[in-house]
């Protein structure tokens, strides 16, 4: 199924990155990695390569998106919101800018 999904996405998407998981015997849950300039980029890619595979693959050809997003990666974002000094690259939200 991966590879069936990554041989659908042409290569101006920029799909870099596929995965499959069973969510339920009736549910998947696919991962897509995609570089994009933006967030909202990204997600219409991803949604514009999963509705092909839902016309075009036999096995998804009865499937339907139940829900579409993002989830956020917090440890990815605390790492750069810190150095390994233990200081920060982004100032806190009411921090004066002389404080940094």
């Amino acid at each position: 199924m991966r590879n069936s999904l990554s041989a659908l996405a042409q290569p101006a998407e920029r799909v870099e990155h596929v995965v499959v998981h069973a969510d339920r015997a009736d549910a998947l849950v696919l991962g897509l990695y995609v570089t994009a300039p933006s967030l909202q980029d990204a997600e219409r890619t991803a949604r514009a390569l999963v509705l092909r595979a839902l016309r075009s693959r036999p096995p998804l050809l009865d499937a339907e998106i139940v829900s579409c997003g993002v989830p956020l990666v917090a440890p990815f974002y605390d790492l750069l919101l810190s150095d390994a000094a233990g200081g920060r690259h982004v100032p806190l939200q009411d921090q004066d800018r002389s404080e940094r």
